[in-house]
């Protein structure tokens, strides 16, 4: 198996990530709105799958930003945020203003009164309710007309948001809209690296990739972009399935280097196995649920 056949592999794993992230996911949390047009929709998706990344010890963070969202009165920061309060307070869950994406902007602490520290600011604040464009519909808009650095910027001023989170939903926004699916060649001047999530899993796949011993996050997406499009395949798929692969179906670095050394081996045998294993178990627990 060639460096091509392991891209077109984890692209065609990509397909199960987008049909559980955007038929369940994306579904459940924009209940039955329109994310381009409805701003509860569109934030509640944020905040629901996104924003919370970085907090995933705590998981009611998602659901109870979600359900301030569509309860509120109105989308005024504090107003939403006395709302997320009191329902993670009723289930015995507490806040943390100091990186929850509602929270209102905090003063600057005293150790950084000098200097060029930019405190970041609450969701409500970046993407305000009663702008023209839902912030699902500015992310969109700001890929299509290729000012993706802008989106991405804007993002990175939400507090608890960092760059990971940013290009994942970058990313995501790209796929379920089909937004690149034409771009197949490689453009330095649009920055599609702002589009490749690097957590854990990317840089380990990345690191086997990659002929550098070191290779930085930006080395590592620009390289998958790079190659994904000499391959023939989508940039985001691929990232998609690889991610998808590492995190859902191997779940252990063991089982996943040794799926990934037999892939660059000519070898799909063992990690389509484990694709198949993983298809089947869920098909399992449908039957017997629906039984």
């Amino acid at each position: 198996m060639s460096e091509r056949d392991l891209f077109e592999f984890f692209a065609d794993v990509g397909r199960l990530y987008r049909a559980q992230m955007f038929q369940t996911g994306w579904k459940r949390f924009a209940k039955g709105k329109e994310p381009l047009s409805d701003h509860r929709a569109a934030l509640s998706i944020f905040l629901g799958l996104y924003a919370y990344k970085r907090q995933i010890d705590v998981p009611d963070y998602p659901d109870a930003a979600s359900e301030a969202i569509f309860t509120a009165s109105d989308l005024n920061v504090d107003t939403v945020w006395r709302g997320h309060e009191a329902i993670l307070k009723k289930h015995d869950t507490e806040p943390n203003p100091k990186t929850d994406p509602l929270a209102p902007k905090r003063p600057k602490p005293k150790s950084k009164q000098r200097g060029s520290y930019k405190a970041k600011v609450s969701l409500l604040d970046v993407f305000r309710p009663n702008d023209n464009e839902t912030i699902i519909g500015f992310i969109k808009s700001r890929i299509e007309r290729r000012k993706v650095r802008e989106a991405y910027s804007k993002l990175n001023t939400v507090n608890g948001v960092g760059p990971k989170i940013a290009s994942l939903f970058l990313e995501d926004v790209a796929s379920y809209y089909n937004l690149l699916d034409g771009l197949v060649d490689y453009e330095p001047d649009f920055e599609r690296e702002l589009l490749q999530p690097v957590d854990r899993w990317i840089e380990r796949i990345g690191k086997v990739l990659v002929p550098s011993r070191r290779p930085t996050n930006r080395v590592i997406s620009t390289y998958i972009v790079k190659h994904s499009l000499e391959h023939g395949v989508s940039p985001e798929l691929f990232n998609q399935g690889a991610w998808f692969f590492a995190s859902q179906v191997a779940e252990s670095k063991i089982r996943f280097y040794r799926a990934v050394d037999e892939l660059r081996r000519g070898d799909e045998g063992l990690a389509r196995e484990m694709v198949n294993e993983y298809v089947v178990s869920l098909s399992i627990l449908e039957k017997t649920w629906l039984r």
